[in-house]
């Protein structure tokens, strides 16, 4: 096993399916689920359920996700406290990231790069808060990774900048038993009769105001952050339907997940203040590059 493997496999359960990281890659997705099969005769275990809708880690799948974020996270910790010494005058580059379970995990995918190019900088990892955009003002930290602000004028109006990087398509995750559960794509009028439960974050909002146009009287749950993970509880519920980024869908290994046929992506990139984009051209250019924007 080797640090090349498990970033692969990371990337394979985030994007769910060997093809899209295939195409990211400009590789066959034979030749990534290969690697992920080698990675699971390494450990031992079954990583991944394969099936037709994309790939979903088993439960020894999660743990070694989990671990291995929280590894990658700390690695790169370790080489920035490292590089600090070398380089004492060194002003940090704040960075507010998350190990909540709404989060895609952003920076792991191009700081490792990012720091091996720059070997000066001194990266910091902050947790965010509940108010990012408050945070970020206040100076908690340099740059915060975000779902697309729902007033991108209001938010340039007050000095924030939003760097898009994915786009996520949205999906809704339910119990198998669902009678949705069976349908490729489900459309707005489809989630009639059930519960459509999302969780409490600013942008929900649009998403609620976009849903309640095509199919009104829809009846809603809002749920708090801390509720992101409840695989076990929703397992159980036929009429629930969570709406998730397609990216985040992996991480509910109990439930089956349907795309959405809706038109309105949601995208994720990075927030920072734009009096700070000079600082942050590094940083944002090792971005586009990684996710080909």
């Amino acid at each position: 096993m080797n640090d090349r493997q498990l970033k692969l496999y990371m990337r394979v359960v985030e994007r769910g399916s060997f093809s899209r990281v295939a195409r990211d890659d400009f590789v066959s997705a034979q030749s990534v689920a290969q690697q992920v099969d080698r990675l699971e005769r390494e450990v031992g275990v079954k990583l991944l359920r394969r099936g037709s809708r994309g790939v979903q880690p088993t439960e020894a799948g999660r743990i070694l996700y989990d671990g291995a974020r929280r590894i990658d996270r700390e690695l790169s910790d370790l080489l920035a406290r490292c590089r600090s010494v070398e380089t004492p005058g060194a002003e940090p580059l704040r960075i507010g990231s998350s190990e909540r379970s709404y989060s895609l995990g952003l920076f792991s995918r191009f700081v490792p790069d990012f720091l091996r190019a720059h070997p000066d900088v001194d990266i910091e990892y902050e947790q965010v808060g509940e108010d990012p955009v408050a945070d970020l003002r206040a100076g908690v930290y340099d740059v915060v990774e975000s779902i697309a602000p729902f007033d991108p004028e209001g938010l340039a109006r007050s000095g924030v900048s939003f760097e898009p990087l994915l786009d996520a398509r949205r999906c809704c995750v339910v119990s198998p038993r669902n009678p949705i559960a069976r349908l490729d794509a489900v459309e707005p009028q489809d989630l009639r009769g059930m519960t459509v439960c999302v969780f409490d974050l600013k942008w929900t909002e649009r998403l609620r105001h976009y849903l309640d146009e095509r199919c009104p009287g829809l009846e809603y749950r809002v749920l708090p952050r801390s509720e992101a993970r409840f695989n076990e509880m929703l397992a159980d519920v036929d009429n629930l339907a969570v709406i998730v980024p397609e990216q985040i869908s992996s991480r509910y290994p109990q439930m089956i997940a349907v795309p959405l046929d809706v038109d309105m992506a949601c995208t994720y990139g990075l927030l920072f203040l734009e009096a700070n984009r000079e600082r942050l051209a590094s940083l944002l250019a090792a971005a586009r590059v990684e996710f080909g924007r």
